[in-house]
């Protein structure tokens, strides 16, 4: 993507007590929900200025999806648009049709436009980055994912200690936080294959998170991909049930331990003490 816009300096302020990663699920008016966003982004609430970027993203993914139609109104461009995908599932046409028409107020109008903002401030981009600089937990995960999937095929010694050194900062900054939707992630990004050369470590960090709060439920839209709306999964089913299942008993109890000790070890600040659950190769 083109590099991102300068973001400004903004003064963080402690996060609201709004759910916003909820509401962005929920949303059904993307147009009210960014302008809401907007107010707490300005105000310098990291996790609104993360969501912020998500929804305007999302719009403009949609947008773009649309542009061929140029005549009607959104619900008929959304239409004509699914006439020309015939073999999708109705599930992901219905889909589809929901999340384009929540956007379709931020199509012809401006969200923030009630805000005192430079022009790229309308680029998802320029509050992603703004997120990341306030040191939003779940931001800077984001960039550590992003790191990973630009990590050459191949490289050096120095390409990897340099690898290592940003997912480490990335990684501690999520640690300091203690936010469990964070520490989730950072569960994920050590079980991913091209980091981990195991993914014990990974999980158990994930199974803390879960412990510290976070939704391990795959009803969870974030986590679970709407596989109970599919019917691919049981409503009530969740992580832990499918790490039990998948691992054994015995297995699953050892990561069970260790994440009681990352549980513990994040509570109390024990940087060093946590070094032992994160394997970067």
């Amino acid at each position: 993507p083109p590099e991102s816009p300068q973001a400004p300096t903004v003064q963080t302020t402690e996060p609201t007590d709004i759910d916003w990663l909820r509401r962005y699920h929920e949303s059904t008016d993307d147009f009210l929900l960014a302008r809401d966003l907007g107010a707490a982004a300005v105000r310098g609430d990291p996790r609104a200025q993360h969501v912020l970027a998500e929804v305007l993203l999302r719009c403009e993914i949609h947008e773009r999806t649309l542009a061929p139609y140029t005549d009607g109104s959104v619900a008929q461009r959304i239409e004509r648009h699914l006439a020309s995908q015939p073999y999708g599932l109705e599930q992901s046409r219905a889909k589809f049709r929901r999340e384009a028409l929540r956007c379709a107020k931020v199509f012809g109008e401006d969200p923030l436009a009630d805000y005192d903002l430079p022009e790229e401030a309308k680029d998802f981009r320029y509050w992603s980055s703004l997120a990341v600089a306030s040191k939003d937990p779940v931001a800077v995960m984001g960039r550590a994912f992003q790191t990973v999937a630009n990590r050459p095929a191949t490289r050096d010694a120095e390409q990897d200690r340099v690898f290592r050194e940003a997912l480490l900062a990335d990684i501690r900054v999520a640690v300091s936080s203690r936010d469990a939707a964070a520490l989730f992630k950072v569960g994920g990004l050590l079980a991913y294959p091209s980091v981990g050369a195991n993914p014990e470590p990974g999980y158990a960090w994930q199974v803390a998170a879960c412990a510290a709060g976070y939704d391990c439920s795959l009803a969870n839209p974030d986590w679970g991909f709407e596989c109970v709306e599919s019917g691919a999964c049981l409503a009530g089913e969740t992580w832990l049930d499918t790490l039990q299942r998948d691992l054994g008993a015995a297995k699953y109890a050892e990561i069970y331990a260790q994440a009681q000790d990352i549980q513990y070890k994040v509570s109390s600040g024990d940087w060093d003490g946590l070094q032992q659950y994160i394997d970067i190769r």
